[in-house]
């Protein structure tokens, strides 16, 4: 970086205070016994897709939830325990209320994790 010592800590700081860098934890959900991920589609009208929106963000399963293009206008990425705990979280929970469809596609393998972002410039 071609820092010294004591300037390293005084720009970090300064960056996390202009809001140029944000210090975050990321926890593996597997090594908590969430080990099935699963990436369903999900379809409702679109008067609907507020109140499922709203209902996705409170369930603590829900590792991503996007509002996408498309004929599902909902993505979202779950990590659960296991099968029974999925179809739980996909046939018989509240969230589900609104829900036309839901498409589940369970990972079989990760190749990119954590949505870290390298500016073009930096890669």
């Amino acid at each position: 970086t071609g820092l010294s010592r004591t300037a390293v800590p005084r720009r970090v700081d300064r960056l996390r205070r202009e809001g140029r860098l944000r210090v975050r934890t990321v926890v593996d959900p597997a090594r908590l016994g969430f080990g099935l991920r699963a990436v369903l589609r999900v379809r409702a009208e679109p008067r609907d897709v507020p109140l499922v929106a709203a209902a996705l963000r409170r369930e603590a399963w829900v590792l991503r939830a996007c509002v996408v293009t498309g004929d599902a206008p909902l993505l979202v990425e779950g990590a659960v325990a296991g099968v029974d705990a999925l179809h739980d979280a996909t046939t018989s929970a509240p969230w589900l209320d609104g829900v036309t469809a839901c498409d589940t596609t369970v990972v079989v393998a990760t190749l990119k994790d954590g949505g870290l972002f390298a500016p073009p410039d930096e890669l």
